[in-house]
């Protein structure tokens, strides 16, 4: 079984209705762990066994947002 990596994601327009939806979708699918999300800074964590690129594409296109980029951790503070 493949260890689960954290991948992270800056989302533009991000707020507690759209960060809600994009956590209830992302956490549908069977590869992905755990979602956490950053309203304040606008960041989506996702702990995932397989790179979640396409389903945080797909979730925020369905939640009304943007993904701006994907980002390293040592990019966040």
């Amino acid at each position: 079984m493949p260890k689960a990596k954290r991948y992270y994601y800056l989302v533009d327009d991000l707020n507690p209705q759209n960060g809600d939806v994009i956590a209830k979708g992302l956490k549908a699918i069977s590869t992905i762990d755990a979602v956490n999300i950053d309203i304040t800074q606008g960041v989506v964590e996702i702990i995932a066994t397989k790179n979640p690129d396409v389903n945080i594409e797909t979730a925020c296109d369905v939640a009304g947002t943007v993904l701006r980029t994907k980002i390293k951790k040592k990019q966040l503070y």
